[in-house]
C-alpha cells in the first residue's frame, strides 16, 4: 500500500472496508475502516498521491447550511491563505479584500498571520446540557517568530491586538496560557496542539479587540464570543442583530468587539499601532 488518508465519504453506509473505490481519471483507492461518522481511512496506490487526487476530485467540506457548492467554494477562501490543512475556512478573514488590508497598512495597522488548521469538529454542535461539559477537539498551530515579536512590540508600545476570528483568538489565547507567547526568552517559531475551550468567565489575556461574524446557536465559537464580550452583552446585540437583519454565519456581517475580561497585566492601551492577528 501507498499513503494512508483520513477521508470524508458521502453517502458513507453505501461503502464497506475493503471495498475498492475507481476515480473518474481510473485511479483506485481502498476504503480501509471506518473511523467516525462520515470518515474514512483510505489508502492510495504508491503510483500516485493523496494531494493529487485531493486537488483533481476532492470537494471542499461546507458548512451545512450552504447548499450551493460550485457557487460558494472559491469565495471559501482568505485572500491571504497560504498553508494548506484546515477543514474549514476563518470566515471573518473573507472580510478582508487586498485593498482593505493595503488601506490598514497606510493607517499604520500593524498585521501579522498565525495559522490555526481548524478540524471538522468546529462544525459540531454543542449537545450536552451544561456547556463546559463539551468535549473540545483539538487543532493544530503554528506561529513564525517574526509574528510573536510584533505581537510583543505592539503589548510593550501600548497598542491593541486585534484577533480575526475566533480561529486567531484561539491561537492567541493558547500561547498566552503556555506562558510563551509575552515571555521574552521564548523565541523562535512556535508550533503545536491545542484544546483551549474558551467559555463564559474565561479572562482574556491576549486580545484586547475581537472581530467575529454572528454564529450558529450552541457552537462553541459562540461560546468563546460570550466569554469575551459578556453573556448579556452579546444577547443584546444578537437580538439588535436579528431585529435588523443582519446576515449570520459564514457569508454573513460581523462584529467589532472591544473585551471586557482582558487580564490586567497583559491589557494594551488605547494607542494607535494596533496590530491584528
Amino acid at each position: 500500500p501507498g499513503e494512508l488518508w483520513e477521508v470524508l465519504a458521502r453517502p458513507s453506509q453505501r461503502l464497506r472496508a475493503g471495498t475498492m473505490v475507481i476515480l473518474p481519471g481510473g485511479e483506485q483507492v481502498v476504503m480501509e475502516r471506518l473511523v467516525g461518522e462520515g470518515r474514512w481511512i483510505v489508502s492510495v496506490p504508491r503510483s500516485t498521491s493523496g494531494v493529487s487526487l485531493m486537488e483533481r476530485y476532492g470537494r471542499l467540506p461546507l458548512p451545512p447550511y450552504i447548499k450551493t457548492y460550485a457557487a460558494r467554494a472559491s469565495a471559501y477562501q482568505t485572500v491571504y491563505a497560504r498553508r494548506p490543512g484546515s477543514a474549514a475556512a476563518p470566515t471573518a478573514g473573507l472580510h478582508f479584500t487586498r485593498a482593505l488590508l493595503s488601506r490598514l497598512e497606510t493607517a499604520g495597522v500593524r498585521r501579522v498571520y498565525v495559522t490555526l488548521h481548524v478540524g471538522l469538529d468546529t462544525f459540531q454542535p454543542i449537545r450536552e446540557p451544561v456547556v463546559e461539559q463539551h468535549a473540545i477537539h483539538q487543532e493544530d498551530f503554528f506561529v513564525t517568530a517574526a509574528a510573536i515579536k510584533t505581537l510583543r512590540e505592539v503589548r510593550k508600545t501600548g497598542g491593541r491586538v486585534v484577533a480575526v476570528g475566533t480561529t486567531s483568538a484561539r491561537v492567541l489565547e493558547t500561547l498566552a496560557q503556555q506562558e510563551t507567547l509575552f515571555a521574552e526568552d521564548k523565541v523562535g517559531d512556535l508550533r503545536g496542539s491545542t484544546s483551549i475551550y474558551i467559555t463564559p468567565g474565561y479572562r482574556f489575556r491576549a486580545v484586547d479587540v475581537l472581530l467575529t461574524n454572528l454564529h450558529l446557536p450552541r457552537s462553541t465559537v459562540l461560546a468563546m464570543t460570550m466569554a469575551f464580550a459578556g453573556v448579556e452583552r452579546l444577547r443584546a446585540a444578537y437580538a439588535e442583530a436579528v431585529a435588523l437583519r443582519y446576515r449570520f454565519f459564514s457569508f454573513g456581517d460581523a462584529m467589532l468587539i472591544e473585551s471586557l475580561t482582558v487580564g490586567p497585566l497583559t491589557r494594551g492601551g488605547e494607542g494607535p499601532g494596533g496590530a491584528h492577528a
